[in-house]
């Protein structure tokens, strides 16, 4: 089966919209302002559905679960720019 078909099918059987692809995962380090180094995943995503041509972006979460994102973009590198990275220094959640 395809990767269009498979979509087709996540889609009809699960009966779920908004669906993205998780086009590539990276695993990262990132130092924050008390010198604390924490492990961060980068997930970035495609939406083929997307209005407006919006359909990359991008999600960072942390070992504590905190969560940065931003806008939609374009391209990749627009939804990577547009990253919140900032609200990886605020507090765990919980």
């Amino acid at each position: 089966m395809d990767g269009e078909a498979l979509y087709n099918k996540i889609k009809s059987h699960s009966g779920s919209f908004g669906l993205e692809e998780v086009v590539k995962t990276y695993r990262a380090y990132r130092g924050n302002e008390k010198g604390e180094t924490k492990h961060v995943t980068v997930e970035v995503l495609f939406d083929a559905d997307a209005e407006f041509g919006q359909r990359w972006s991008v999600v960072a979460t942390d070992e504590d679960g905190r969560i940065a994102s931003g806008n939609p973009g374009s391209t990749a590198e627009t939804a990577l720019a547009l990253v919140q990275w900032h609200e990886l220094d605020g507090p765990a959640r919980g």
